[in-house]
Formats: C-alpha cells, structure tokens, sequence
C-alpha cells in the first residue's frame, strides 16, 4: 500500500471524533445481530455488587460485546454512565478483541468526560474483516459513592444509538445491531460478623488460704468487653445490665468507662461520650452514647473495654466451702446498640463470667508455689504456676501453717516429677515465718533435651504437723519462654533494589508479660547479610494455663544493589535483650528461603 493512501485512511479514523461519517472496509448491507455490556465475570448484563464485599474505589470490568458480527471492519462507541455513580478509568481492547490478527489496527484518540458521564472511542482495520462473536472493547470502571444503609444505588451502562447524540454506536460497514444495556447496582448489606459482649476475664478465683474478707485480696476486677464489631454496624450507642452477681458474697465498689467508644469521637468532641451507670442494689445498668456523632468519619470496630467493674469479697467460709457468683451482661430492653438512624444492630450471645470465692483453711495447711508473684506462682491449695525455660532454676517454697499460724521448724519433703518420669526428691526445714524453700536448676541433656525436659511437671509438698501429714500440689510448663514456629515470605521472589517482607509466628505459655526482642537477619546466595530488622514485642498475660497465646508480626528489609542473585534466607531470632545489653536467646532461630532476582 502506498503512503498516501495509508496517510488517506489514517486521516478518515481520525475524523471519528468529529463527524458522524463511518466508511471502512467494502462489505455493505450485512447485518449483526447485537451489541451488548457484558460483565466479563458473570456473562450477564447485570453488575451487582455489596457492601459487605466491595468498597468506595474499587474497580470493576465492563465487556462491550458484539454477536453474529457479518465481515465488520470498525466500530464507534459511545457509552454513557452515571457519574455520580461511577468513574471511568480507561477504556481498551483486550488482546483478544474483535479485530486482532487483522490488518493494521487504526483507534482512534479516546474521549472521556467523567463529569457528565460518556466515553467516545472508535477503531478500524485497514484490510480484512471479522465474522462471529467477541469483545470489542473493555471498560474498566470505578465505584464513586456508596449506598446509604438499607438502600442500593442504581444505574444503568448505556450504549449511545443514533439520535440520542451526535456521536453513537457503530459498527462498519453500515452493520445494523440491537443493543442490550447493562444494569449497575451497588447494594448495602449488614456486616457477615455479628459483634458480642463478654466477662472478662469469664473466670476469677479468690480465697483458698488466708481469710481475704476485709484485706486486698478480697478486691478484683472485670471488664465489659465488645468484641467482633464490624464498622459497618455504624454503632453510636451501646447499653445493658450487669446481673445475677450475689450480692450475699460481692459488693459492687465501682466502675468506670472503658476506652472503646470514646476512641471513636470525632476531634475536640468534649466530652468525648456520654456515659452514665446504676447501681439498684441487684444489678447495674449502663450506656454509652457518642457525643457528636454526625461529624464521625470512623465507626468503632474490631474489639475493646466498654465498662470496668470494681467487686469485693465480702463472705467466706472455712474450707471445703466455697461459692460461685455469676457476673452475667444481658442487653437493656431486649437490644444492646444501635446505629445513627436508630436501628438496632444484631449481636451473637453474650459470654458471662463466673467469680469463685474459696474457703480459708484452718487447722494443718501447707501450700507450695514457685518464685512467681501471686497469683502466677500457684499460690493456694493445688494450683499451677506460670511457665519455666530450658536451665531456669525453679524455687519451690511451702508455707506450714496451724490455724492460719506459721509452724517453724518443720521438716518438708517436696517430690519433684518430670514429664518422662524423672524423679527428684529434696527436703528443708520451714522458718521463723513458716516458709521452707528449695531451689534446682531444669536438667539439659545433650542429647534431644527438648523430648525430655519438655512437657508438664509435678510437685508435691508434705510436712507431718502432730502426727499428721498434709499434701499439696503443684504443676509448672517448662517450654521455650517464646517459641518462633513459623517465617513465611510475603512473595516467593524479589528483585534487587525492592523490599522484602516476612511475616513472623510465634507463641508463648507465659501468664506474666514481658518483652521480647525479635530480629531478622537476610543473607544473599554467598550467605552475606544485606539486611537487618527488629521489633520489640509485649507478649505474655492472662489466659487459660498450658495454652499458647499466638502471636504475629510482619518485618521488611530492603534488599541492595550489591547481593548476590539467587537464594536468600530470613533468620528470625526472639531475645530477652540485645546480646550487647546481657540478653540471650529464648529459642532456636527459625530460618526461611526465597529467591532474589536481577535488577527490573
């Protein structure tokens, strides 16, 4: 083909844009059958799409799509969308549209007015022609508004036909089409998580040992947590009632409001809520209301403290008596929260609490517990420590007592059992105050130590007081203080010059909290370091005995210039302290590979 007559019919595509003229290609009077938006996805005219799934600003495809095309050359859209509604992001042919594998693709310059909502487009071939059925085009699109609560937006993807516009949809050469519409909706839905209220924590255990009525030990607290909100819900209120505690063996000394609800005010609101309880003398009511709550652009979520509550023991008896109260949370009027429009918002059972008060012991009493503070020592009759590590030296004491009086002198035998049936056996004589106190360090094998010092172990403590003995028993955990069980590599592989990302599992059975160090070193294929990161971590707290709690953390590191292409590995360590600083290990480091790559 000559150069002018390229020049020639380059210049006629071009004219798209500003006449209504289409004449490509020689085949006249054939016909198509259609011209349809086709949601790529579904195959159907209808872009559905929720609120509990999809969010302001997320994109969606729209397919334009000829049927039972007849030796066509070209096309002309003009599509038009509600703005308010929708955003165009670009219009483009996919690598399998109608005309590929043609002559030389001619589109011409595409037009997009996101203010009154069309988009004008046109593309021709210079030699050859289509048959059948494909894409033409392919809209992608962005949602701009949502729907209020309990309503759906609607709208339709129009495809422009003659004398709607001065420009409209073609298709060359002079082929005549039906059109079919697509159907846009963007419909509101309720959160699929349903929030809940609990007792924490649901179990509190008090007494066994000295008389705690009218002393600090008598004095415990709970908190009224939310738990599992979803933003969605918009709540702006909660209320209920903490009930059915008995009022015989706890008083109610008082509360004050958590820091959930008020965490979610808009700025320079004062006061941030209102908050108001009740106490009838049965059982307190309360509620919480944020204050300025038109001007909120964030909605509480996720989970929080609404209420503490302050009790005291003011009942017990000698043991084997003990009682159990219930601390129960029901919603006030038969519903717990409610949202801007005042609709009340679904919430799953409550989880309730329980206190238990134990009787005082009279008469011959010992209690062994470990170097623990209480209550983390296994102070009381039979109870658990908190956890040891490899080589920590555990200090057992055993308190001898007659008629809650210390008895000196006497001589107590503690029986040490491991989990894999060692047997340690150790003695001392109690003191002046009653106590008597042996220490050992864990044994360390050389070989697989963990299989045998790992686990469970057992201690009982026995003292003859005037001819009669008495028992009592105690149970530690001894494990890794922090256990790292797993590093996973954000992406298989990286390029030079990106950063890397890894995500970090570990876990301990520790009850007290602390702080540990956790450190991640990168080595290139020739095991040079190109990279280090650290995070300190507060692990460790309340929750049932011999369980872990999980935790995880995600470090990066920036991968330079100078490392070597091909495998790199992650070494993750957990550390009481930098080594610099006296602090070590507390266990082995956890290793994981990925590859890098040249230079993009």
């Amino acid at each position: 083909m000559n150069r002018k007559l390229l020049s020639t019919l380059l210049a006629i595509v071009l004219m798209l844009n500003v006449a209504s003229i289409f004449v490509i290609g020689t085949a006249v009077g054939a016909d198509a059958d259609e011209l349809n938006v086709v949601d790529p996805i579904s195959s159907t005219n209808n872009f559905t799409f929720y609120t509990s799934t999809t969010s302001l600003g997320d994109t969606f495809y729209a397919n334009v799509t000829v049927v039972n095309a007849v030796q066509m050359t070209g096309w002309q859209l003009n599509v038009s969308f509600n703005p308010s509604h929708l955003q165009l992001v670009d219009i483009t042919v996919p690598a399998d549209h109608v005309l590929s594998g043609l002559g030389t693709f001619l589109p011409t310059a595409k037009t997009v007015d996101n203010t009154d909502g069309w988009v004008l487009w046109a593309a021709a071939v210079l030699s050859g022609h289509f048959n059948g059925s494909g894409t033409v085009a392919q809209l992608e699109f962005q949602i701009a508004a949502e729907p209020a609560p309990f309503t759906f937006l609607h709208s339709q993807i129009h495809l422009v036909l003659s004398g709607e516009a001065s420009f409209f949809c073609k298709l060359e050469p002079s082929i005549s089409f039906t059109t079919t519409d697509a159907d846009y909706y963007f419909i509101y839905a309720p959160p699929t998580t349903t929030p809940y209220i609990s007792v924490e924590p649901s179990y509190t255990e008090l007494g066994g040992g000295a008389p705690i009525v009218g002393t600090p030990s008598a004095l415990f607290s709970v908190d009224i947590n939310i738990n599992n909100l979803a933003a969605g819900w918009r709540m702006v209120a909660v209320q209920f009632k903490v009930t059915n505690y008995n009022t015989t063996l706890l008083d109610v000394l008082g509360w004050t409001e958590g820091p959930f609800m008020a965490s979610y005010a808009p700025p320079a609101t004062s006061p941030a809520t209102w908050f108001a309880g009740h106490d009838d003398g049965t059982e307190l009511v309360f509620g919480i209301f944020i204050n300025n709550h038109t001007a909120m652009t964030t909605y509480p979520s996720g989970s929080g403290t609404l209420v503490t509550i302050d009790f005291e023991v003011i009942y017990e008896e000698e043991f084997p008596w003990y009682e159990d109260s219930p601390i129960d949370v029901e919603p006030l009027f038969g519903n717990w929260a409610i949202d801007p429009d005042l609709r009340y918002i679904d919430f799953d059972p409550a989880q309730n609490g329980t206190a238990r008060v134990l009787g005082y012991i009279l008469g011959r009493n010992i209690d062994v517990f470990t170097q623990w503070p209480d209550p983390y020592g296994g102070q009381g009759i039979n109870k658990t420590s908190d956890m040891f590590w490899p080589q920590k030296t555990v200090c057992l004491t055993a308190l001898v007592t007659y008629n809650l009086d210390p008895v000196q002198h006497k001589l107590v035998a503690f029986e040490v059992r491991g989990p894999y049936g060692q047997v340690y056996i150790f003695s001392a004589f109690s003191n002046e105050t009653g106590y008597a106190t042996v220490c050992f360090q864990l044994p360390w094998p050389c070989i697989d130590p963990e299989t045998e010092i790992f686990g469970i172990w057992e201690v009982v403590a026995t003292v003859d007081i005037g001819c009669e003995v008495v028992e009592d028993w105690l149970w530690f955990k001894v494990w890794w203080r922090v256990e790292i069980t797993e590093v996973i590599p954000k992406a298989t592989e990286w390029n030079k010059t990106e950063t890397a990302c890894f995500d970090i599992y570990f876990r301990t059975y520790a009850e007290q909290p602390f702080w540990t160090l956790i450190t991640l070193v990168v080595t290139d294929d020739l095991d040079v370091p190109i990279g280090f990161a650290y995070m300190w971590v507060y692990v460790g707290g309340e929750h049932e005995w011999c369980t872990f709690l999980e935790y995880n953390i995600t470090l990066c590191v920036y991968l330079p210039k100078h490392a070597f292409v091909g495998t790199g590995t992650a070494i993750v360590n957990a550390l009481s302290d930098w080594p610099s600083e006296g602090g070590h290990p507390y266990c082995p480091e956890v290793q994981a590979e990925f590859r890098i790559l040249r230079m993009p």
